[in-house]
């Protein structure tokens, strides 16, 4: 059903974005044999940009054949994806349009297929090596579903994988041919939904860096390379942006000062849906707590919030508060596991959060420069910050000394 679909609208918006070439246009012949693929639709998609187009679909014939024949860009290497149920073949084309040809199967389509040319044997490589990264994240996936492994183990395993993935392909394709098409296509690459090559890493951006840097020598009138000199520069913009963030936000924590004491006022929604301010608690000749934690994030906030209730338990009569601000994508989850806590819990509604539910930004934690969860204040009796505490081993020694 999945691939029924996928062909329909393949087919459908084919009436729409078919490119058809001019006598005066470059092209290059795309061929094959799919065995055991009669009667089966494949599509060919011109990988441009961040937005694949479909060039055209048909029918293999009675062997399994196919044959496009599409335009290509001016200026360079160009780039295309053969596409058959949810299966894809990514296919480049060089200045020479050499014509390509490829062998595979209908079951093992984009795993164990065999083409001609060198290039594209280069490219087949480089594929392979995203789809062992494909395999292992795959069977990680399904450990943490079982719950064979926790969030945090997961987290931790996923971005191994991945960083391994990325030295492997950096050493043995970017760095080694920044000017191949190869190393274009692979800083674009996506693996079970993950950008692999992100233009605002620093790391990363060095990377289109150097592959734009070269292209624009090579490439010069290719329309990639003013792509590829956009993203990196936008990485770039977009890095200084955050530093001017991150600074004003540090700022902020130095000087907001309001009428009672020296800190940074939160106003979030409580469990009841109603606003309620860090301000309402926080000074008064008390020692309150600012905590951010995440209640999704079990291994990490379970052992928080036992250490949490010892030390509410035992200095709550010496009127000690607790402002806990949490990170969670899930209101309903969030909300239960909040209501029997004898505290103040809030939630920040301006996060974001990546593919594995994991918190990419929030507006509360970024105030008070929070990276890292748990995070707690010792808010001491004047409102002000007296000190701040991400190992919880030490979080009672702190609130002693304050009160």
């Amino acid at each position: 059903m999945r691939k029924n679909t996928l062909l329909n609208i393949i087919a459908a918006a084919a009436l729409v974005l078919l490119t058809g070439c001019t006598k005066d246009e470059p092209t290059v012949s795309i061929s094959g044999t799919v065995n055991d693929g009669k009667g089966e639709k494949i599509a060919l998609m011109h990988l441009s940009g961040n937005n694949p187009v479909l060039v055209d679909t048909l029918t293999l014939g009675e062997n399994g054949t196919f044959k496009f024949k599409p335009a290509v860009e001016k200026g360079g290497p160009d780039l295309f994806c053969l596409v058959l149920g949810n299966q894809t073949i990514p296919v480049v084309s060089d200045t020479l349009q050499t014509p390509v040809v490829i062998t595979t199967s209908k079951d093992r389509f984009a795993t164990a297929y065999q083409v001609e040319d060198s290039l594209n044997n280069v490219l087949r490589e480089a594929v392979g090596c995203g789809n062992d990264l494909r395999r292992k994240i795959l069977n990680l996936t399904n450990l943490r579903r079982e719950n064979k492994i926790g969030q945090l183990a997961y987290n931790d395993s996923l971005q191994s994988l991945v960083s391994a993935y990325k030295a492997n392909v950096l050493g043995k394709y970017i760095y080694k041919d920044p000017a191949s098409p190869v190393s274009y296509y692979l800083l674009f690459e996506t693996v079970s939904g993950l950008q692999i090559f992100d233009p605002m890493d620093a790391k990363d951006n060095r990377a289109y860096g150097a592959v734009a840097n070269l292209w624009l020598n090579t490439y010069p009138n290719s329309p990639r390379t003013a792509f590829l000199e956009q993203r990196a520069k936008e990485g770039i913009a977009a890095r200084m942006q955050a530093k001017r963030e991150q600074e004003r936000a540090d700022s902020i924590i130095q000087h907001a000062v309001n009428e009672e004491a020296s800190f940074i006022d939160l106003n979030l929604l409580g469990t009841r849906d109603e606003l309620v301010a860090l301000s309402s608690i926080n000074g008064g000749g008390h020692v309150t707590l600012l905590d951010f934690t995440a209640y999704y994030l079990s291994e990490a906030s379970v052992p928080h919030n036992e250490i949490l209730h010892k030390i509410y338990d035992k200095y709550k009569a010496q009127g000690l508060k607790i402002y806990q601000v949490c990170m969670d994508p899930d209101v309903n989850f969030w909300k239960v596991s909040a209501a029997n806590l004898p505290w103040t819990v809030v939630r920040d509604t301006e996060l974001l959060f990546d593919e594995n539910g994991m918190v990419q930004y929030s507006a509360a934690a970024a105030l008070y420069n929070v990276n890292n969860i748990p995070t707690t204040f010792v808010m001491g009796k004047d409102g002000a910050a007296v000190s701040r505490v991400e190992d919880d081993s030490k979080l009672e020694a702190a609130v002693a000394k304050v009160m």
